[in-house]
């Protein structure tokens, strides 16, 4: 197993507010999951049907702040603390949690357009419908009715901004099997990255198990990682930063 664990970007005094309070966000949002078990996740979790028919928009928000457990969540927690703070100190706190929020709507969205299939419920369940579990036991989920959550869009979001904005920065990687670590270039860690994303995201489009994963909404990653892409450039040649900084 490899995870990123540091970047060899610095700040220069800036502190990240906004950067941390998501964090905080993320953690007490998975506090209360615990207390309110999955009503919390079909009330605040987008519904890729409900979007479609405009209903429930506000859960575009709210299902960012929620995760489906907590390796879901750390895996989540440690690219926001890696790479969200660079890109704040970039643009500034409030450009910042708009982009932010804005990457995982427009995820979502990619999500719900490439990676979902909305082909009836004749044969299939709704989960947070009633009798809902006892049907789950015959039968599949209807993809149209999957609660979609997590922060995975908007961090995408962020990867794609981070990779055009930073593009001489190094990443610190942790390999277990070897229990060391190393520094590769950011652009070749995000790059891999997103060919696995997009990989993955057409296997499950052509209906191919090429990953052996399921419950993973590839497309919100890929959606979210081009639009990231594309305000990365608008953000680099409208803001003044040092895109070379170094620790």
């Amino acid at each position: 197993m490899i995870f990123p664990i540091g970047d060899t970007q610095v700040k220069g005094g800036f502190r990240p507010f906004i950067s941390y309070v998501l964090l905080g966000l993320l953690f007490l949002t998975f506090i209360a999951q615990n207390f309110f078990r999955g009503k919390l996740i079909c009330t605040g979790a987008v519904i890729p049907q409900h979007i479609a028919n405009h209903q429930d928009l506000y859960t575009l928000i709210t299902a960012q702040f929620l995760h489906g457990n907590l390796i879901h969540l750390l895996g989540n927690a440690l690219f926001i603390w890696i790479f969200a703070d660079n890109i704040e100190a970039g643009i500034g706190h409030v450009r910042f949690l708009a982009f932010y929020l804005l990457g995982g709507i427009i995820a979502t969205f990619a999500h719900i357009w490439w990676g979902t299939s909305f082909d009836g419920t004749e044969n299939c369940c709704i989960p947070c419908s009633e009798g809902a579990i006892s049907c789950l036991r015959t039968l599949k989920a209807c993809s149209a009715y999957i609660p979609t959550l997590g922060a995975s869009g908007a961090i995408s979001a962020v990867i794609g901004a981070y990779i055009v904005m930073y593009p001489k920065s190094r990443i610190k990687i942790l390999v277990l099997f070897l229990f060391r670590n190393f520094y590769v270039p950011a652009w070749f860690f995000l790059v891999l990255w997103f060919l696995i994303q997009l990989v993955s995201g057409l296997g499950s489009y052509f209906k191919m198990d090429v990953s052996g994963l399921e419950g993973v909404a590839w497309w919100a990653h890929i959606g979210g990682f081009v639009f990231g892409v594309v305000m990365g450039l608008v953000f680099k040649n409208v803001y003044k930063f040092d895109p070379h900084l170094e620790e």
